[in-house]
């Protein structure tokens, strides 16, 4: 074993150097195909075993994690006991992770620690408490139905990209044109408005659906701040003109930076307004669970 060990670590391919040119140059293609090449044809197992290694080290870095995946497989089937190609291994699951985490999830996580969302999350927690069904409109991949783990029935609407995740019901759909087959008891909608042509279509849309509603928006921002908005500034008369009727809550949350977002909620039952809200006021409103327990399932009503 060790003699074979000597063996194998006497020569180096020449095709080595040019490999590693062509990937000083970042010109992955040409190094991943001399890699191949060698690892191939090469006379030594120590040369095959090395230019296994940097084959998914520059199908790495060219982009190509299934390329990469597939080859690492390959290589240690074929060298179990490889430690150097351990460390390649190592980067190859980071890359692929942190590929796995799509635009919006990196939105959220930007995001994730803001105080509109804690608020938002505060609000529709304590009004969903005991809900049946919620939905989250305009979700842009974020998980914001994971608020509500023991709701029955979750519903992610997005019209390019709704939130997937185990027992979400995910709706790829303009919410429009959805017509859900449950009465929706709690709905939110969080940065969405002040990117649609017609949000007064929208709002319509919302109260008719759900019996409440939980929306956040960009809270007089100027008009240059950012470019997808299409309704900056927005403020409480512009929020009236297209639900046209006062929320029943309203709060303005603040951030660090400065900036400010509008959370507004709307109750379908009545129009009073609300000085607070607590979660007795919904313990009740949509469902009964844990009476089975003292009526029997078949007394639920």
């Amino acid at each position: 074993m060790v003699a074979t060990e000597v063996c194998d670590t006497v020569g180096r391919d020449p095709r080595f150097e040019l490999a590693a040119a062509e990937g000083a140059r970042n010109n992955w293609a040409a190094a991943i195909a001399i890699f191949r090449d060698i690892a191939g044809s090469a006379n030594s197992e120590y040369d095959k075993r090395k230019a296994s290694r940097q084959l998914a080290e520059a199908a790495r870095k060219s982009g190509d994690l299934g390329l990469a995946r597939t080859v690492l497989k390959q290589h240690f089937i074929a060298y179990p006991n490889d430690t150097q190609g351990r460390p390649e291994l190592a980067k190859l699951v980071e890359a692929i992770n942190s590929a796995e985490r799509q635009p919006e999830n990196r939105y959220w996580e930007n995001r994730s620690e803001f105080v509109y969302l804690f608020v938002a999350k505060t609000i529709s927690q304590l009004i969903a408490s005991n809900a049946n069904v919620v939905a989250d409109v305009g979700s842009n991949g974020t998980p914001i139905l994971e608020w509500f783990p023991n709701v029955p029935f979750r519903y992610s609407v997005d019209l390019r990209k709704p939130y997937r995740a185990e027992n979400i019901r995910s709706i790829k759909k303009d919410f429009l044109n959805w017509k859900p087959t449950r009465k929706v008891n709690v709905l939110t909608c969080l940065q969405v408005m002040e990117h649609l042509a017609q949000p007064e279509l929208f709002a319509i849309k919302m109260l008719s659906l759900a019996e409440i509603c939980v929306v956040s928006v960009p809270y007089m921002w100027p008009a240059e701040k950012n470019k997808y908005h299409l309704h900056d500034p927005v403020d409480e008369a512009k929020m009236l003109s297209w639900f046209g009727r006062e929320p029943n809550f309203a709060y303005i949350a603040r951030e660090i930076s400065t900036e400010s977002r509008l959370i507004h909620v709307y109750d379908g039952r009545d129009t009073k307004r609300w000085h607070k809200i607590r979660a007795e006021q919904f313990r009740f409103r949509w469902s009964l669970r844990g009476s089975e327990s003292v009526l029997g399932e078949s007394e639920r009503t």
